[in-house]
C-alpha cells in the first residue's frame, strides 16, 4: 500500500498540502506534492479553489475551482458499474 502525508493549517484546520508517492501513466513512480489554497465558502462549505500538483518538484497540474454545488440527492445509478 502507498502512503501519503496530509498537512493541515493550525488555525483553520483545513488541509493545505498532500504528499504521496504516485504511479505515472508510463509506470514510473513520482513523489507528488499537491497544495490547496484560496479557500472560499460555497453553501456553507469551505473549498480550496486553487490546487497545484508537482511531481518531483515540477508542476504537473494546476486547477482552479470556479463553482461548487452540493447536491440534495444523487441517483444510485451514478455509482453503478458501467454496463
Amino acid at each position: 500500500a502507498k502512503t501519503f502525508t496530509l498537512y493541515f493549517d493550525q488555525q483553520s484546520g483545513l488541509p493545505v498540502k498532500l504528499v504521496a508517492d504516485v504511479m505515472g501513466f508510463d509506470g514510473n513512480e513520482f513523489t507528488q506534492e499537491t497544495t490547496f489554497s484560496n479557500y472560499k465558502e460555497f453553501d456553507g462549505v469551505k473549498v480550496a479553489t486553487k490546487l497545484e500538483a508537482k511531481r518531483d518538484g515540477q508542476t504537473f497540474q494546476e486547477l482552479t475551482v470556479t463553482e461548487f454545488k452540493l447536491l440534495d440527492k444523487v441517483e444510485p445509478k451514478t455509482f453503478a458499474e458501467p454496463e
